[in-house]
């Protein structure tokens, strides 16, 4: 729940690897996505995406896969780096994409 009382979803992916994130988005427009980059040699990397963030990347790379393979993937995922447009600053406090 945010401090305004606004109830809101969230779905939490994390990985250790540089692979795509397996994520599927939901047609729900209040679900936001914690994707969790965490390395054995650094901080972790934390990004919080919006629904239609996550949906359009997700066809985005549905799309490149499909000319890339000339076929559908079966697994299609977020390019590993797509996430970090949305990385949150944990030090200042930076969490302007949660619901107020």
């Amino acid at each position: 729940m945010s401090p305004k009382g606004k109830h809101f979803g969230i779905d939490v992916k994390g990985q250790q690897t540089t692979n795509a994130w397996q994520v599927t988005p939901k047609e729900d427009g209040e679900l936001l996505y914690a994707l969790v980059y965490v390395s054995l040699t650094e901080k972790p990397r934390i990004c919080i995406m919006q629904s239609a963030d996550v949906a359009s990347h997700y066809q985005q790379a549905r799309d490149a896969a499909k000319v890339r393979l000339g076929r559908p993937d079966k697994r299609p995922g977020l390019n590993w780096t797509v996430p970090f447009k949305w990385e949150v600053n944990c030090e200042a406090e930076r969490w302007e994409v949660l619901p107020e």
